[in-house]
């Protein structure tokens, strides 16, 4: 318990290193983002976290560019691979199916 606690602590320490608060707030939606998706993969859901889920996953397998604040953008401007990412959360999703 105490591990998983300190590794909360230095992820949400991570985005908040950002000197910029453009990139701040873009590490922000896109923690937010990633969370909405893993809260979705659990059981039982509400109808809450289901919605966010699918908003979630639509907006981080969207390949928008057009929005300042879409997945891909956000992840260019973080210097984050996106499609590593995409990756890492398919694997999730398809071993929570299993």
């Amino acid at each position: 318990m105490e591990k998983e606690g300190k590794k909360q602590e230095k992820s949400e320490r991570n985005y908040l290193t950002f000197k910029n608060p453009e990139m701040r707030l873009m590490s922000i939606i896109l923690k937010q983002a990633i969370d909405d998706f893993r809260a979705g993969l659990r059981k039982p859901l509400n109808k809450e976290i289901q919605k966010d889920y699918k908003r979630a996953r639509e907006w981080i397998f969207c390949d928008e560019e057009r929005y300042i604040l879409s997945f891909l953008n956000i992840c260019k401007h973080l210097n984050l691979n996106y499609n590593r990412i995409r990756d890492l959360l398919k694997k999730e999703e398809l071993i929570i199916q299993i």
